[in-house]
């Protein structure tokens, strides 16, 4: 099959719905054969014949908790024995918390947050960073947002764990300077998502783009040909080239 990521092998997190459902479409249809991560075993079957419907390549489901390393650990090890590298991984899985003034805010849904969007993104890294190496165009990309530098009240659990994610990916693109892995942080600005109507019930969302909007910018950075990393890059600034 032709496309801008034929052949590739790219593992898509929160794949289930949204951004990440958008993106593992897109892949396929580019070419890639997706691995889409999620805990929405019902969604992610559904997304997978969706893919098969389109012509693409088939997709393999991964229904796990990225909170836990040890499911993350053993999706690479597969991965490793049915392909034997990686070639695009995309961090999209996330959560916002309680929408609540810091002060207000539960440890344990601070905890949550920090875990989704930190943590099982740096277990991601140390997991798949070999097969990512032992690709010969290695690709990780990891959703930020602009609320990383522009914080907002009620969202500081969220607003924390990106910006945390963006010093953790910068420092992950300067481990691998030397190697032919690319890692990047792509903000897609405000799309009507599920997580978006969930953190901000109040705004309105008429007008608003959706995930398919986003997904050109996805593939964009995980071609071969990106030689961009350790980037802080929105969606509109890639697709527009």
């Amino acid at each position: 099959m032709s496309g801008a990521l034929a052949g590739s092998l790219a593992l898509v997190t929160g794949a289930s719905r949204g951004i990440g459902r958008a993106v593992a479409r897109r892949f396929a249809a580019e070419g890639a054969t997706v691995i889409a991560v999620a805990r929405h075993g019902a969604a992610l079957d559904s997304l997978i014949d969706e893919i098969a419907a389109d012509g693409s390549p088939p997709g393999v489901i991964a229904d796990i908790d990225l909170t836990d390393a040890i499911s993350i650990d053993a999706l690479a090890e597969w991965v490793r024995e049915h392909y034997g590298r990686l070639d695009v991984l995309v961090g999209n899985a996330a959560t916002a918390g309680e929408a609540v003034e810091a002060r207000e805010q539960d440890p344990s849904d601070f905890d949550t947050v920090l875990r989704v969007n930190v943590t099982a993104n740096q277990a991601l890294i140390r997991a798949f960073d070999p097969l990512l190496r032992a690709s010969d165009a290695g690709r990780a990309i990891f959703v930020t947002s602009g609320l990383a530098r522009r914080p907002k009240s009620h969202m500081a659990a969220y607003c924390a764990s990106k910006a945390a994610l963006e010093v953790l990916v910068r420092a992950y693109a300067d481990d691998v300077a030397d190697s032919g892995v690319r890692a990047n942080l792509l903000d897609p600005g405000v799309v009507n998502t599920v997580l978006f109507r969930s953190a901000m019930p109040e705004s309105d969302t008429s007008g608003m783009k959706g995930p398919d909007a986003v997904a050109d910018a996805f593939v964009a950075l995980a071609r071969p040909a990106e030689t961009r990393t350790g980037q802080t890059l929105s969606w509109k600034d890639v697709v527009d080239g």
